[in-house]
């Protein structure tokens, strides 16, 4: 049945709901917080490439229970939802508002970071009804309406140090 003035409600068009649905699950899939590398893997670093620092500063931190699990990618591949695609996954101990975090002795190149506040440490990120993340996300780049692709998040470690702002979504 047609709103006011003739014009269709957004549950009235099938088709609607139907994207809505399927971007639901393409989100619910893409901030996947499961821990399948190990907390703290770090490949090997050849002591003739240079080093840096990534630092980030993440605000919105809405509670100090569990941790904060991030995963600092290198390249496209598997971001954000392949865990084992990280080229290195930490944890850092939560607190309520702004928590920092480090990775240190990073080669120089082009990374991504994602971060995850596991409120109950399980691992695992907690999702409504919906399929909708109800633990924070958040990305390097400039703060998204959604959690973009690699190249909306990707950014260059060309010196000592990279600092990022990282702002957590909660819904």
């Amino acid at each position: 049945m047609p709103g006011l003035a003739g014009v269709p409600r957004p549950g009235d068009d099938p088709g609607m709901r139907i994207r809505t649905l399927s971007l639901l699950l393409t989100l619910t899939t893409m901030v996947s917080c499961s821990d399948d590398r190990g907390l703290g893997s770090q490949p090997p670093v050849d002591p003739s490439d240079p080093v840096g620092r990534i630092a980030a500063k993440v605000t919105g931190v809405r509670n100090a229970k569990g941790r904060l699990l991030v995963r600092l990618y290198r390249g496209g591949e598997g971001f954000p939802s392949n865990a084992e695609a990280a080229y290195r996954t930490e944890t850092f101990a939560v607190v309520k508002g702004t928590t920092n975090i480090a990775f240190e002795n990073v080669p120089h190149g082009e990374y991504a970071l994602w971060i995850c506040h596991d409120e109950d440490a399980d691992g695992n990120l907690k999702s409504n009804f919906l399929g909708m993340p109800t633990e924070g996300v958040g990305v390097s780049g400039p703060p998204p309406s959604f959690i973009p692709g690699y190249d909306g998040a990707r950014f260059t470690l060309d010196s000592e140090l990279s600092e990022h702002d990282i702002p957590l979504r909660y819904l």
